[in-house]
């Protein structure tokens, strides 16, 4: 019996306790708060990745409903695959056209750049939204990625924040 299993029977809770999409397993994180797949290549994952990504950023033209039938078409399936895209398929797809493939790729020509908490809030790390982000970036005084990569996990203990 896996754990959200446990938990439902044991609190008589009716929650799902299989991905509706691919049947796998459902975990709960540590906090109780969230539920997700446990197969890393389910559909619904990469759907999560990438929505994150585009609602971050602020990228439109990328609802779940549209990020489904692209990863349905391969298109894309990752983050990197977004500005790897042929439009050329997307105009040929039921739905979409050539104005629609021409919509999706100014929205994304337009958000090539992003503020370092932007670019790593993207990534949806788990309890970990933009704002926290911006928090440990300025109270550690990071200044890239690359700061943000080199830091020991000691460095991400906040014993106060700098005030803006």
């Amino acid at each position: 019996m896996t754990e959200v299993e446990k938990l439902a029977s044991n609190h008589k809770w009716n929650m799902p306790t299989k991905c509706s999409v691919c049947g796998a397993d459902l975990v709960i994180n540590e906090n109780h708060k969230e539920l997700k797949c446990s197969n890393e290549f389910c559909k619904s994952r990469y759907m999560g990745r990438i929505s994150k990504w585009t609602d971050t950023l602020k990228i439109k033209e990328f609802g779940l409903t549209t990020i489904e039938k692209m990863i349905d078409n391969d298109i894309f399936k990752t983050i990197p695959d977004l500005y790897k895209i042929d439009y050329a398929k997307i105009a040929e797809m039921d739905g979409f056209g050539e104005k629609s493939a021409a919509k999706m790729k100014s929205e994304l020509d337009n958000h090539k750049e992003a503020s370092l908490a932007e670019f790593i809030a993207g990534f949806n790390i788990t309890d970990c939204g933009e704002t926290i982000i911006q928090n440990v970036i300025d109270g550690k005084d990071f200044k890239s990625l690359n700061d943000f990569l080199k830091a020991k996990p000691e460095d991400f203990i906040m014993d106060g924040l700098k005030e803006k």
